[in-house]
């Protein structure tokens, strides 16, 4: 439910989501420019104005209008920092530089901080009510707060800080007749605050308008041309048609992986420019600027973050990584990958997930792409109506996988669907979810996979009463006190007499954006007939593994000053904030929990010859 490789999605978000308005000269404002030539396989192009949500919106897995929008870069800014600034005030790490975390446009009209960050509602919560009514007017209350700055530069459109800066509210609602940007950007109805970014107002009028351009200060100018310092077009024998990258450092995920140039990322020994975040020389002694002139390239700390915890950073042990330990050969050697997405995922998810599926190739592990269920090894490729999970051959199978989803030519009828889109059609979900169990499931050659029969086996009255029933739930709170819902869906037979003796492998599910542990074990309960499918043999059958569902959602606050941990997703990180969640820490303990109180599968080291 979220991307695998922030290193490509954040300079996508950069040059598309926050883009796509011409530079100025300081005097005259600018205007919006053309939307970007897409660069790799069914990526869409966007720019600020310009979300990309298609309609018919079936497959998609949420409406994900521009309200949305905004609530996701409001929760990644609050769980990594903002990447789009740098603000140095305490408490202000989600926000642009220069906006104070108790100034009314963060705080609303309140002297308390639950309009700093209020939770999405929850359903069935005690507290809904109350969440419902931070929800309604929170909005409001902030965006009737705008901040206005002054002398603020930019490098693209307010060199000479000519201009004020404003804080920014968005939220325009869908139109149909737009799709495939049927999030384009509209006057009126922009309620929710952006938070993440300012706006330079040409007109001085409090309001940000269509042709007013959004800025990006999240590192200091550079060329992304490689070590050599050279764009491919000045590199000795360039030659259009003929040899368009002679130094071989043009990063493409497939078949360049390892290339510098053009991979959305500063790299050592890349040009840059020492002149601070706002990209304007001789600014350092505004207080909204960092970085210039200390010899070194810098990002914003949010950008840092986000880098730095990157699976891509680790996998290509990149030096600002912070990653305790360097994934070594041996260490690489005991990861197998599969990742996924659709040919017309609003999120750019498939091209995403092709950028980490790329590092990991880079690094001599083999890669296989199945666009489409039917080009899996053991499926009939002239039948992409049919497939039978039992029937693959893992041993067929590499340890780095990209499955895309979703038809390469969609006809109407498959875009209506949903085909290739955020979750795919119904058929596409299922096979996307059987595909990665059996995958995983086949790195567990020591699993369970015997038939149990539950009917003929009496429950095992030393177990939790709701084990034989398939499925408990119960809150768990860390050494931290962060308390959450956990699910757990137990194998068949688990509950019996007769399986007291066995253990089981565990794997951890992760809920989409917005949802719940609940959620996710409501839907997947049909997994256990996979596990003890009379259909299969012990060969061909799921291995029977316990399932745990990990809660990643925000919850509300339990402090005196009322703020939430943040909106509505965690990203099951640990928060920048002092007092947001630290969600991998929870997680973690979570773990031993599990441990603990059911039959798990003990460490086991087997080979895998790829």
């Amino acid at each position: 439910g979220g991307p695998v490789d922030w290193t490509w999605l954040i300079g996508h978000i950069e040059q598309n989501h926050v883009g796509g308005f011409l530079p100025n000269d300081g005097v005259t404002p600018s205007g919006v420019a053309p939307l970007l030539t897409p660069t790799l396989p069914y990526e869409h192009s966007q720019s600020f104005n310009q979300w990309w949500y298609e309609f018919p919106k079936e497959g998609n897995g949420g409406t994900f209008d521009r309200s949305e929008y905004v609530q996701i870069f409001r929760d990644l800014a609050l769980m990594f920092g903002n990447p789009n600034g740098h603000n140095t005030m305490a408490g202000a790490e989600n926000l642009p530089a220069g906006v104070s975390p108790t100034d009314p446009s963060v705080m609303g009209n309140r002297s308390d901080r639950s309009c700093v960050s209020w939770v999405d509602p929850i359903d069935m919560h005690p507290d809904n009510a109350a969440q419902q009514t931070l929800f309604d007017a929170c909005p409001a209350e902030r965006c009737g707060n705008v901040l206005r700055l002054t002398n603020y530069f930019d490098d693209e459109f307010n060199p000479n800080g000519t201009f004020p800066v404003i804080t920014v509210c968005d939220g325009t609602p869908q139109d149909e007749t737009l799709s495939p940007y049927a999030n384009t950007w509209k006057p009126g109805f922009n309620d929710k605050p952006l938070e993440v970014a300012l706006a330079v107002d040409y007109n001085d009028n409090g309001v940000r308008d269509e042709d007013e351009p959004i800025i990006r200060s999240g590192h200091e100018p550079y060329s992304d041309v490689g070590p050599d310092g050279l764009a491919s077009d000045q590199e000795p024998g360039y030659e259009v048609g003929v040899n368009e990258d002679p130094a071989n450092d043009d990063w493409h995920p497939q078949f360049n992986p390892a290339g510098t140039e053009n991979n959305l990322r500063w790299d050592t020994g890349e040009p840059f420019q020492d002149v601070g975040l706002d990209g304007v020389a001789n600014t350092m002694a505004s207080p909204y600027d960092f970085g210039e002139g200390n010899g070194t390239y810098d990002r914003s700390l949010g950008l840092q973050t986000f880098l730095e915890r990157d699976t891509r950073t680790v996998i290509e042990r990149q030096p600002f990584g912070t990653h305790p330990n360097e994934l070594t050969d041996d260490a690489l050697a005991r990861i197998d990958i599969w990742s996924d997405g659709g040919t017309r995922d609003l999120f750019n998810f498939g091209v995403d997930a092709q950028a980490l599926i790329g590092a990991w190739s880079a690094r001599g592990r083999v890669v296989h792409y199945y666009t489409g269920s039917q080009y899996i090894p053991g499926q009939d490729p002239a039948d992409a109506a049919q497939f039978v999970a039992g029937n693959i051959p893992w041993e067929d199978v590499p340890g780095g996988v990209l499955y895309r989803y979703g038809h390469i030519d969609p006809s109407d009828n498959n875009i209506t669907r949903g085909s290739g889109q955020h979750v795919g059609t119904a058929d596409e979900i299922v096979r996307r979810l059987q595909a990665a169990l059996y995958y995983i499931g086949s790195r567990w050659p020591d699993a369970p996979t015997t038939l149990d029969d539950s009917s003929s086996l009496a429950p095992d009255p030393d177990v939790e009463q709701c084990i034989p029933n398939g499925a408990c739930d119960f809150d768990f709170t860390d050494s931290r006190g962060r308390t959450g819902p956990v699910s757990v869906v137990f194998p068949p037979g688990y509950g019996n007499v007769g399986s007291r003796n066995k253990t089981y492998p565990v794997i951890y599910m992760l809920h989409g954006y917005g949802q719940t542990p609940e959620d996710l074990k409501a839907s997947l309960l049909f997994l256990q007939n996979w596990m003890n499918s009379s259909a299969d043999s012990s060969v061909t059958r799921l291995p029977k593994a316990i399932l745990v569902f990990v809660d990643g959602r925000c919850r509300p606050g339990t402090g005196t000053d009322g703020e939430s941990e943040c909106v509505r997703g965690t990203f099951f990180t640990d928060s920048v904030r002092t007092n947001g969640p630290k969600m991998e820490a929870w997680w973690l303990e979570l773990m031993d929990e599990i441990d603990s109180r059911y039959r798990t599968m003990p460490e086991t080291t087997v080979e895998w010859v790829e």
